[in-house]
């Protein structure tokens, strides 16, 4: 019983302190379109570049954690959410502010360019 217990609080824990939010249809509007500033990732599995700014991509997260949110979108697993913003090319950022798009990037950036282009929105 003692060792269920810990697995949940720490499986919760995990789900509680993850700087990057999965993105899906169902949850896009609560979390994309919410006040604030909103980064978000469309990547695909199968995309070499993707993986490559995947660390990238968190460190980013946490380094605005507080002043800035974070989510990724997995192209192929979401293929409407894909195609309603827009995107055929991975991966694609996808600034937003209070819900806004105010900002797009297709292909990889470095921490320096991500940093920059936040800090101008």
């Amino acid at each position: 019983m003692m060792t269920q217990s810990i697995f949940l609080l720490l499986m919760s824990g995990i789900a509680l302190f993850s700087k990057v939010i999965p993105i899906t249809e169902t949850n896009y509007p609560k979390e994309v379109e919410a006040k604030g500033l909103f980064i978000l990732e469309v990547y695909s599995n199968s995309c070499p570049p993707c993986k490559a700014v995947a660390p990238i991509f968190s460190q980013v997260s946490e380094e605005f954690a507080g002043k800035a949110r974070f989510g990724k979108v997995e192209i192929h697993e979401q293929p409407e959410l894909s195609d309603r913003l827009g995107v055929y090319a991975t991966p694609t950022f996808i600034f937003f502010k209070n819900g806004e798009e105010v900002g797009r990037h297709v292909g990889g950036m470095t921490k320096e360019e991500m940093t920059q282009k936040i800090k101008q929105i």
